[in-house]
């Protein structure tokens, strides 16, 4: 099965983690606040340290963050410089329309699957 990662383990990156998990999947996690992830490695999860870490892990990697600025800090500069080519990349966080445009560019930059 494809092994996902999680980037942002809040309402919604915990309940897709947790769907994950429950259909047998290998799931990572990742967190500014690791307090955030211990529920999921309870139920399975490996937590990571760092995002590189999450993405280097996985073959698929789901972003769940909070708005434009996280996903600038998380997403553009530490997602998609750290995935390889081909590397699915799922972004479902809350964001303007602009920040998709950007993610989607660097993204085909490095020749990943967006």
């Amino acid at each position: 099965m494809m092994h996902v990662g999680i980037a942002g383990t809040g309402k919604m990156g915990s309940a897709i983690a947790r769907n994950l998990l429950e259909r047998g999947y290998p799931v990572s996690v990742w967190n500014r606040d690791p307090a955030a992830t211990e529920d999921l490695v309870a139920a399975g999860a490996a937590r990571c340290d760092d995002v590189p870490s999450l993405v280097e892990s996985v073959e698929t990697v789901i972003g769940m963050l909070w708005d434009d600025e996280v996903a600038r800090e998380i997403s553009l500069g530490r997602i998609i410089p750290s995935a390889r080519k081909g590397q699915l990349l799922i972004e479902s966080s809350t964001l303007s329309p602009q920040m998709y445009e950007t993610l989607a560019e660097a993204a085909a930059q490095r020749e990943l699957d967006f």
